[in-house]
């Protein structure tokens, strides 16, 4: 290697916050388990396909802000001020942010920075969905109402998608669904702006089950409990006697899981029969 191609190099790992020189191993306290991938970003290059470990072009977007020690306010203040916009926090210590990369740069003049990088479209597809065939999928992704909203949709329309479905989740995400060609998804999840791209389930599966036997401590990281409903009736949880409330809209009372088992709301805030979808599976 030439002598100016290393010191570059040298100059590179020094940024970065590398000791140069110095072989590091990973350090569990700055762990990140992203896109399939555990590694501490200061020691480890993610092993993401080339196609998505960066987004193309120099527009803002995305990035990971991996802090040197613990968060405080003042600190979060300071990314507001130099122009990012707080996207979501990923443990350990790090911050998703918008913005664009020389404002990021410019942030660890302001706050203990221990690593700084994109966050890359292989954050946002896991594995299993990067090489789908053609086949359409529907799919549910989060957008980031801080970035260009508007440009996303036309990306999409681009793509041949037209039917969109769009919805406000909070201050910091809007939620699209459509269907979309399998093969097109990595696309899709390095448009600037775009958290997360993910199957609509097609299934209820066992999602309560399974939290209620973590939460007990009934999982050994391979798999939960078998016999639910038997071993909560054994510890004496079996709904005998309970009335709970329902603080949502109506129910279908024809409801299969529901039907005989409800009691009349009384008072002003009883929603007076009025049906819905999501009062049910709230209910059920």
């Amino acid at each position: 290697m030439h002598l100016q191609h290393v010191a570059v190099a040298m100059v590179s790992l020094a940024i970065a916050g590398l000791a140069v020189g110095a072989a590091q191993q990973p350090d569990p306290r700055y762990t990140l388990d992203l896109g399939g991938e555990l590694f501490d970003p200061l020691v480890e290059v993610p092993d993401f396909p080339e196609s998505l470990s960066r987004v193309a072009g120099d527009e803002a977007d995305l990035h990971l802000i991996l802090f040197a020690e613990s968060i405080r306010d003042e600190h979060l203040i300071a990314l507001r001020e130099e122009g990012l916009s707080l996207v979501q926090y990923l443990h350990p210590g790090t911050y998703v942010v918008w913005g664009e990369q020389r404002i990021v740069d410019q942030v660890r003049e302001r706050v203990p920075v221990r690593w700084i990088g994109p966050f890359a479209p292989a954050c946002r597809l896991l594995p299993h969905l990067r090489m789908r065939s053609k086949e359409p999928i529907a799919i549910r992704m989060l957008v980031v109402r801080a970035s260009n909203v508007t440009g996303v949709v036309q990306r999409l329309h681009d793509f041949g998608i037209s039917a969109i479905e769009r919805r406000v989740v909070d201050a910091t995400f809007e939620v699209f669904g459509c269907t979309v060609p399998g093969d097109q998804l990595a696309a899709i999840a390095s448009l600037p702006g775009v958290y997360t791209v993910q199957p609509v389930p097609q299934g209820g599966g066992d999602r309560a089950e399974m939290a209620d036997q973590v939460n007990a401590g009934n999982v050994d990281g391979n798999s939960i409990e078998p016999g639910y409903y038997q071993w909560l009736t054994d510890i004496g949880v079996t709904g005998q006697g309970i009335t709970v409330a329902v603080v949502d809209s109506g129910i279908f009372a024809n409801n299969p899981d529901l039907v005989n088992r409800m009691v009349d709301c009384e008072g002003e805030s009883c929603s007076e029969g009025l049906c819905s979808t999501h009062g049910t599976l709230v209910a059920g």
